[in-house]
């Protein structure tokens, strides 16, 4: 089964009530920060009973922490590209092959052994504040995406960096 790395790119609906454009403002600075259309990312595998649904898995500041749990992702607030699988990049004898996407058995065993950790606030803030001490126990998105992924310095990655990774790959 396919695995995809989702991005969100959404904004407040025209008519959103207070509440909901407030919880937009971490989004918008996110953005800010990373210079990205992005504030989010999202490993997401396809629900095949329901079209457009997908099982998301992720570090989540409005669910607290790393969590898996079932999404819509409508293309208007949402992009996805594949997530290749780490073993496919370091063999460079499979370039020659079809992408071959991160297996769903491994977003289910980072799932398994991260769920409950606490969303990782000064991680997030180590994009402005790098003198700020990384955590072993705590995630934000993208560092949580990005070392599924096996990517080089997770705690370094924003979702466009991911995003700007895994589009180099998959247009080769």
């Amino acid at each position: 089964m396919s695995v995809y790395v989702a991005f969100y790119k959404g904004r407040p609906r025209p008519g959103a009530s207070l509440r909901e454009r407030v919880k937009y403002l971490f989004d918008g600075a996110i953005r800010l920060i990373t210079r990205s259309p992005y504030s989010h990312c999202e490993l997401a595998i396809p629900d095949t009973t329901r079209p457009g649904v997908y099982f998301c898995v992720s570090a989540s500041v409005r669910d607290g922490g790393v969590r898996g749990k079932f999404m819509a992702l409508p293309g208007d607030r949402w992009d996805l590209l594949p997530a290749i699988d780490p073993e496919y990049l370091r063999n460079p004898e499979h370039y020659d092959r079809a992408l071959r996407t991160l297996p769903a058995e491994t977003v289910s065993y980072w799932l398994r052994h991260k769920q409950g950790h606490r969303y990782d606030w000064a991680g997030v803030l180590r994009f402005v504040f790098p003198f700020l001490r990384q955590s072993d126990q705590r995630w934000f998105c993208s560092e949580f995406v990005a070392t599924v992924l096996g990517m080089d310095n997770p705690a370094q990655q924003s979702p466009q960096s991911i995003y700007q990774y895994l589009y180099g790959v998959s247009t080769k």
